[in-house]
């Protein structure tokens, strides 16, 4: 059934498999977060149109730079990359934790995140399942 579908864009943090070479936009680069690819695509963008109707939502922007802070180990991490460094410093101004020293933020939401993480992992499928459940009664 996929083997079928056309690929329109691709964005990745993985080896470029040659695919969809007319995709658009078509990222592909070594990162440590393919967050950091997403923001650079997005706030590009954004520079180019000068204006985003009101700007990136703050929720969006803190998810993007916690998922990079995860990815990149708060990017302390021997794989984080150019892209990752400079994606969180242009998305950081715009976030929740603005006048907060940037170095100490990010390892603060990777140390969180990282403990959050581990926290799920001795649940059983079940568990987390029955953790998410959402009931009308």
């Amino acid at each position: 059934m996929w083997s079928n579908a056309t690929i329109l864009s691709i964005i990745d943090h993985h080896e470029d498999g040659g695919l969809a070479l007319d995709a658009s936009p078509r990222l592909i680069a070594v990162s440590a977060s393919c967050s950091s690819l997403v923001s650079k695509i997005i706030l590009d963008a954004k520079d180019e149109r000068r204006s985003m109707h009101g700007g990136m939502p703050k929720e969006m922007v803190d998810l993007l730079l916690r998922t990079i802070s995860l990815d990149s180990g708060g990017l302390d991490k021997d794989d984080r990359q150019k892209v990752d460094l400079e994606s969180a410093r242009r998305l950081f101004p715009m976030s929740s934790w603005r006048d907060k020293d940037f170095k100490d933020t990010m390892k603060s939401l990777s140390k969180e995140l990282t403990a959050s993480k581990r926290g799920l992992e001795e649940l059983s499928v079940r568990d987390l399942l029955r953790r998410d459940w959402k009931s009308d009664s």
